[in-house]
């Protein structure tokens, strides 16, 4: 049983799908019947097409199978019945809310319009369509809106607007390269050169039309080329060359059965005759007045009408509507506008408080902090203490100071302090690498001015130093508008500490030790600069690696070989870099930067 059902639902999805792919196909055929002007087959497949449309509820294929009902007819002069299926179009387009659907109806609307001489009305729907194309950026359908759009100005005489028009939809479709839709923009330039008395370039255009509609194969072109070439060679009096090409055009309308194109030439061949040969010229006047009367009658006249109350009243609906919808806009941002208003006056609130309470809280915490500072201090002074006594206990036990010379004693007094100084800075150095190493160091950034900090703090502690190796240490001639930076003092003093440090170790005796504050704009870059033996780039890749490497100073000085991996993991915990530029018997060059305090800064630390 239920083999049978899935078989059964297998047939019905199957015969489904094949039904949908007709449909497709009968609408492909019918494009192209239209675009051979087999407008008579095309109507009556289309028509095929729409009763099967309405079976499936296919609303696009419904549109289309009426849209080339009401399109075919037209061509074939049947204007009433062309304006019937024009108006059902629309009306299905309206329903899908589709713009390029509604486009192209209102444009063949326009049309219908226009050859009922209702050109004002015509250019209405012509510059709605325009509108909408240039909305969805179809440059295709823009030319085609454009050249009807001339012929209306053009019929209306404004031939400034007209002309305008044309050069523009022509300018378009050459620059798509279709040599068709090029064709129907030069017979339409033609046309407005003629009624502004350009009759050469007129001439011109309507000979290069002709020549693309022969070669298409064109013959609805080919007439309708051929009526304005006869119009023309009237202008030039050439009579023999008008009734050419009037006669031409009537056969190629008769040919292609419409209806429209046989009713203006008949007119125009009425007008030739009419002082030459009266009877073919009556004969000529009777045709015509009878396809007019088929065409233009009082029925066709009352669904213009009609069409145009419903257009209008639409319209009015349509601007009614977005009217509503702008003040239910209006009225939805000033909601949206005053809720945002009270947020930010609370949000602005609830940060004034926090940013008092953070205020307090950052108090503690700085209170906090220098109590850790000062214990950590405090610890690392009484572990050095007992090494200290020891080793002095111990040097002088060992060198009998009962049997020194006086002269001697400041050397060893000298060497020991070195000593000592040498196991201060290690222990100092292991206390904060340590810290590091167990995640104990927080980045807490302040505010404060650098430069102060270089000599107000650092730099006294290597006054000793410095004066013993009669080396200057000074600040370089540049000087800033200000020094303060946003980042943690605790940290850049150990950094500097241990970079001046480095400086004087390995700067020879007399030289100098400058210091320098560069602004690169959101950041001051801190310069210690000295004439020391330098650095090899080996052994300052090495260095940067994070390996330790001990180096006597140029003294004899000892170092613990923390230092510079000290520096470089503090720097990263303060989102800065170490950058060292070094030259082997020059000297080297250590620098950072720092993030100069500004106001989201202000703001962070409330």
């Amino acid at each position: 049983m239920k083999r049978l059902v899935f078989l059964l639902l297998f047939i019905f999805i199957f015969c489904s799908h094949l039904f949908a792919e007709n449909l497709d196909t009968i609408n492909n055929r019918v494009v192209k019947l239209f675009k051979q002007e087999k407008y008579s087959e095309c109507y009556d497949l289309a028509l095929d097409l729409y009763s099967k449309s309405k079976e499936s509820t296919d609303s696009v294929l419904i549109f289309n199978s009426l849209y080339y009902m009401g399109f075919s007819n037209q061509r074939m002069g049947n204007m009433d019945i062309a304006l019937e299926y024009n108006i059902q179009a629309y009306d299905v387009a309206q329903d899908l809310g589709m713009l390029d659907l509604q486009s192209s109806i209102l444009n063949n609307i326009g049309n219908v319009y226009m050859v009922n001489d209702k050109d004002s009305l015509a250019l209405v729907y012509f510059n709605k369509s325009i509108e909408i194309e240039k909305n969805l950026g179809r440059k295709s359908q823009l030319a085609v809106r454009y050249g009807n759009a001339s012929t209306a100005y053009m019929k209306m005489g404004d031939y400034d607007a007209a002309l305008k028009a044309a050069e523009e939809g022509l300018r378009i479709d050459k620059e798509l390269g279709r040599p068709n839709k090029i064709a129907i923009r030069l017979n339409q330039l033609g046309d407005v050169y003629h009624a502004c008395g350009r009759l050469e370039d007129a001439t011109n255009c309507e000979l290069e039309a002709f020549g693309y509609f022969k070669e298409a194969n064109s013959k609805y072109g080919m007439s309708v080329v051929a009526h304005s070439l006869g119009d023309l060679k009237i202008e030039d009096k050439e009579i023999d060359s008008a009734i050419y090409y009037y006669e031409l055009s009537m056969n190629l309308a008769k040919e292609i059965n419409n209806s429209l194109l046989v009713q203006k030439v008949s007119k125009s061949l009425y007008k030739v005759y009419k002082n030459t040969n009266p009877e073919l010229a009556i004969d000529f006047l009777e045709r015509h007045v009878a396809i007019k009367d088929s065409l233009f009658n009082e029925k066709n006249q009352q669904m213009l009408n009609d069409f145009q109350v419903r257009y209008d009243i639409r319209e009015k609906e349509l601007e009614i509507e977005v009217q509503k919808k702008r003040i239910q806009y209006d009225r939805y941002i000033l909601k949206l506008t005053s809720i945002t208003i009270i947020l930010l006056i609370v949000i602005i609130i609830l940060l004034i408080i926090n940013g008092i309470n953070r205020k307090r809280r950052n108090a503690v915490l700085t209170e906090l902090n220098e109590m850790k500072d000062r214990s950590l201090s405090l610890l690392s002074h009484d572990l050095k203490n007992p090494v200290i006594a020891q080793k002095l206990v111990l040097n002088q036990l060992n060198d009998n100071f009962d049997n020194i010379k006086t002269e001697d004693v400041k050397m060893y007094i000298e060497s020991l302090t070195e000593s000592v100084n040498s196991l201060e800075e290690l222990l100092v150095n292991l206390l904060e690498w340590t810290k590091y190493e167990m995640n104990k160091i927080e980045y807490k950034p302040i505010a404060f001015d650098v430069r102060e900090l270089c000599f107000e703090e650092v730099v006294p502690l290597f006054r000793s130093a410095a004066h013993k190796k009669r080396i200057v240490i000074r600040e370089c001639d540049v000087k800033l508008n200000g020094y303060e930076v946003f980042s943690d003092v605790r940290m850049i003093s150990t950094v500097l500490r241990n970079v001046i440090s480095n400086a004087l170790k390995f700067t020879q005796e007399g030289k100098e030790i400058i210091l320098c504050f560069k602004d690169e704009g959101d950041s001051i870059r801190v310069v210690v600069k000295d004439s020391g033996v330098g650095i090899s780039e080996e052994r300052l890749k090495i260095l940067l690696s994070g390996k330790s490497l001990t180096t006597l100073g140029t003294n004899g000085e000892v170092g613990s070989g923390l230092g510079l991996d000290l520096i470089v993991k503090m720097l990263e915990l303060c989102g800065s870099k170490l950058n060292v530029k070094s030259e082997s018997g020059i000297g080297s060059e250590f620098s950072f930067e720092l993030k100069k305090y500004g106001q989201s800064d202000k703001n962070n630390i409330g």
